[in-house]
């Protein structure tokens, strides 16, 4: 397998571990506002309840995003994929004409 079709396999197993993360973490914001419904059964009826579901769905996205660069810095540097893979972004032309 040459470095191209590593660099395409990683981020396509990436993706749908980003994408399970965010689940994961969409739930456990549900489960949150359930239980917060649970005890404070007033939320339910005001329009906090809003506000509450749109700041848990923000910081679960936030949350799995931060787990997700975090895993993914873990794995490149655990499996030393930096040599097995190809860069995403090359150095461009724009890049080398500031430089000089």
């Amino acid at each position: 397998m040459n470095k191209k079709l590593n660099s395409v396999i990683y981020i396509l197993v990436a993706t749908v571990v980003n994408l399970l993360l965010l689940m994961t973490f969409m739930a456990l914001a549900m489960g949150v506002f359930a239980l917060l419904v649970h005890l404070v059964p007033s939320i339910a009826e005001s329009s906090m309840a809003m506000v509450i579901m749109m700041l848990l769905i923000v910081a679960s996205l936030f949350g799995s995003f931060f787990v997700y660069s975090r895993l993914a810095r873990w794995v490149i540097i655990r499996f030393d994929l930096e040599s097995k893979l190809d860069p995403l972004f090359g150095k461009g032309r724009r890049r080398a004409r500031r430089e000089e």
